[in-house]
């Protein structure tokens, strides 16, 4: 299966839903990486269903002797008042830009 998190691709571990991504990391810094991109995710494509507004609730490693990272990922959807803190940062960030500067 296939889990695109905003422009980002990646293969994902048989058995992941879309609340709980599996997924496997080489290394240390992919992991970083990948939790990076997650946790700022603002339109996830699960094997080709479309979800938005989603955050990770938790995420659980497990290392092997290998350096292999094991990792699964809990997706909520946002709250109303995310969704809301959302749309004041959008239009907050556009009169900024629109002002030519940080209000």
């Amino acid at each position: 299966m296939k889990l695109i998190v905003n422009t980002h691709e990646y293969e994902i571990n048989e058995g992941s839903t879309f609340s709980a991504i599996g997924m496997t990391a080489k290394t240390m810094a992919e992991f970083d990486a990948i939790y990076a991109d997650l946790k700022d995710c603002t339109h996830v494509n699960l094997d080709g269903t479309e979800h938005t507004n989603l955050v990770p609730e938790s995420v659980m490693m497990n290392c092997k002797l290998s350096g292999e990272i094991t990792m699964t990922f809990v997706l909520r959807e946002k709250t109303h008042d995310e969704l809301v803190q959302d749309q004041i940062n959008e239009l907050q960030n556009a009169l900024a830009e629109l002002a030519g500067g940080e209000i």
